[in-house]
């Protein structure tokens, strides 16, 4: 369907009508955004579901003081 067909067959609908398409539009784009991140998402472990996904390496006391500071620390 075209933009202008669309356009035309929302002409036909009443302000209720068309909020209710807006919602179920909305919807959609955010579980189809949200499936992504769900597929990173180790199943098996509990503190990365509520966490988020995690990447990268852990680091030392002495390399987030050098993240953060930008110096070695004492």
């Amino acid at each position: 369907m075209s933009h202008s067909e669309l356009l035309e067959e929302l002409k036909h609908l009443s302000n209720a009508d068309r909020l209710t398409v807006i919602e179920a539009a909305t919807r959609m784009i955010r579980e189809q955004l949200q499936e992504p991140a769900a597929r990173l998402v180790d199943a098996d472990d509990p503190i990365l579901q509520v966490a988020g996904c995690l990447s990268g390496s852990c680091l030392s006391a002495e390399d987030i003081e050098q993240e953060l500071y930008g110096k070695e620390s004492a």
